[in-house]
């Protein structure tokens, strides 16, 4: 019998795919804002906070959420997407998130990630709470296994999501220890791509998407396609 070899991932292989491979942080949030449309949000809050003692990024949405097998076997597997199969949600929308991009956009944004997601638990006919947290310089070590790298499971957890459905599902992610530097531009070069998720550009009426920052505050409140181009024409003639 021929002799059976594996092959063994090291865990730097997050860090390439993650923060060495995604253009820049804007790109790498607009990810994460795909992934809470994919999962039928009708709202979405992105807040960006850079200050001395006070640096993270919130994103909330009152989607679906993950269940504890979702984090396990969905989430958590790198490399897999339920996209590859389901490429409709069940609202009937076409899944735009690059497969498998988004978790390794919160490593290009922030060394720690905090999620917090709530959803119905099918066995017990109930909304199931589950949390981890993940501390993305553990990938960056010598001679390390992938699945070596321990995640925290968050035990006791609460989520402020958005205004909420009837169901109260949805999914807060926390990333602090920001990576880079937020600019007026680089919140401005946000908003301009968030607009293009929202109508009239697309054929979903009920996705909204709200910022709040520090950074640059007159972009502050709901994206939509009069601001973007609002400030479009502000940045020509300033």
């Amino acid at each position: 019998m021929a002799q059976i070899k594996n092959f063994k991932v090291d865990a730097r292989t997050i860090i390439h795919l993650g923060r060495e491979s995604i253009k820049d942080h804007t790109t790498a949030l607009l990810e994460l804002v795909k992934n809470s449309y994919d999962a039928d949000a009708s709202v979405v809050e992105v807040e960006i906070y850079k200050k001395e003692t006070f640096d993270k990024i919130r994103i909330a949405d009152d989607g679906t959420g993950m269940t504890e097998s979702d984090i396990d076997e969905s989430w958590l597997r790198i490399g897999f997407s339920g996209k590859r199969k389901v490429k409709i949600s069940p609202k009937g929308r076409r899944k735009t998130g690059e497969k498998g991009i988004g978790r390794l956009s919160t490593d290009r944004l922030g060394e720690e990630l905090q999620i917090i997601s709530i959803a119905h638990q099918e066995e017990t006919k109930s909304l199931s709470t589950n949390g981890i947290k993940i501390n993305w310089e553990l990938f960056n070590q010598d001679n390390q296994d992938l699945s070596g790298v321990p995640i925290e499971v968050i035990e006791t957890h609460s989520a402020i999501l958005p205004v909420a459905r009837k169901d109260d599902t949805g999914t807060e992610l926390i990333i602090s220890k920001l990576r880079q530097d937020w600019t007026k531009e680089n919140v401005e070069a946000l908003c301009n791509e968030l607009s293009i998720l929202t109508p009239p550009f697309s054929e979903t009426k009920d996705f909204e998407i709200f910022l709040k920052t520090d950074i640059a505050p007159e972009f502050n409140g709901k994206i939509s396609l009069f601001r973007r181009e609002a400030n479009h024409y502000l940045s020509r003639n300033t």
